[in-house]
This record gives structure tokens, C-alpha cells and sequence, in this order.
């Protein structure tokens, strides 16, 4: 029998079906509106005669496999500078920003979903100090050094070094601190253990 699923499952599930459907009807009109744009110019029949027999170069293509390419194989051109870009490189530009916009757009719809943390918009996440520069010793120390800055950091930070009528908020970045340099420097020493033997 399959496991009852979460609420904020199914939420997100809707979501991420919008959003496939969102971005399918905003490249299919991106799609007609390009086509609209370049017209019939792209077709043999189309095109003044000297187009017909130019050859092109395609901007996007890797070093090793520029070569010039009549224009039936070009997607875009610049008929004055030669340069343009091939039916290939032009579709996998198309599909590389197609899965871009999905990505983006389910990661904001998970950010907006139910019981997801706020953000603040365009805001970068905050960055992560690495475990060293939390304590303030060298990304190399020893044991002792790591023991020794837990132990002053600590003496510091640690809840009960608040006075008795500080805020809650004071309380909790106290506790926030403290926690941390507890995980940074449990993190710190659990690399420095030597491995375990394996139990035959």
C-alpha cells in the first residue's frame, strides 16, 4: 500500500505542474514570436541570390569545429560580417534556457511554498563560514587549538554568560553563537579522528 503523501508534497506537486505548463505556453509564444519576426527570410526561395550562395561561420560553435556552412544550415545570420549561428548550437541554446527558466522558476515556487523559510527577493542565500574562521584558528589546527579557541569562544558566547534581564532576542542569538561554535568545532575534530578499522 503506498505511504500517504504530506500536504506540502501535494502543494508542491501543483506547483511544479503550473510551472511545466507556464513555461510551455511562454516558449511556444516565444517561439511564434521569433518565427513572426524572421518571417520567410530563412527560406532558399526568400532570399536575395547572393545570400543563397554566401557561406557563414557560427559564433557558437567550439574552436575545433568552426567551419563555414551554407545558409540551409544557418539558423540566424549577419549577412554583412558572415557570422550568424547553426540550427544546432541555435537549439541547444533554446533548450539550456528552457531548463533554466524551469529551474528557477520550481526553486522560487519551493521558496513560496507552504512552510518554506522567507527570503528575502534577490537576495543572495547567506553565505556559510567555513568551521575555522567561526572558532578563529587556522583551517589546519591542531586538536589543542581547536579545543583551546572552543574553550575562550565559548566562555563568551555561552547562554549563561547573558545577564538576567536581557531580551529573548539576546537570549537567542546567545544560544544561536553558541550552538554554532559547537558545530564548528565538533565539525573540526571529527576530521582530525583517525578512521576506524573495519570489523572483519
Amino acid at each position: 500500500m503506498p505511504r500517504p503523501r504530506s500536504q506540502r508534497a501535494n502543494v508542491q506537486d501543483v506547483l511544479d505542474q503550473a510551472v511545466d505548463v507556464a513555461a510551455d505556453a511562454f516558449f511556444d509564444r516565444a517561439y511564434d514570436f521569433v518565427e513572426k519576426i524572421r518571417g520567410g527570410r530563412m527560406s532558399p526561395a526568400a532570399l536575395p541570390p547572393e545570400y543563397a550562395k554566401q557561406l557563414f561561420v557560427c559564433a557558437a560553435c567550439p574552436p575545433t569545429e568552426k567551419r563555414p556552412l551554407p545558409i540551409g544550415e544557418m539558423e540566424m545570420v549577419h549577412p554583412d560580417n558572415g557570422f550568424g549561428t547553426c540550427r544546432k548550437c541555435y537549439a541547444f541554446m533554446w533548450d539550456a534556457a528552457e531548463q533554466k527558466l524551469r529551474f528557477l522558476a520550481k526553486q522560487a515556487t519551493r521558496q513560496a511554498a507552504p512552510g518554506a523559510p522567507p527570503r528575502t527577493p534577490g537576495a543572495p542565500p547567506p553565505r556559510q563560514k567555513p568551521p575555522w574562521e567561526i572558532l578563529g584558528v587556522a583551517a589546519d589546527a591542531s586538536e589543542e587549538e581547536i579545543k583551546k579557541a572552543y574553550r575562550i569562544a565559548a566562555a563568551k558566547t555561552h547562554p549563561d554568560t547573558v545577564p538576567p534581564g536581557a531580551s529573548t532576542e539576546e537570549k537567542d542569538r546567545a544560544r544561536a553563537k553558541f550552538e554554532e561554535l559547537t558545530r564548528a568545532r565538533d565539525a573540526m575534530l571529527k576530521v582530525r579522528q583517525p578512521a576506524k578499522p573495519a570489523t572483519p
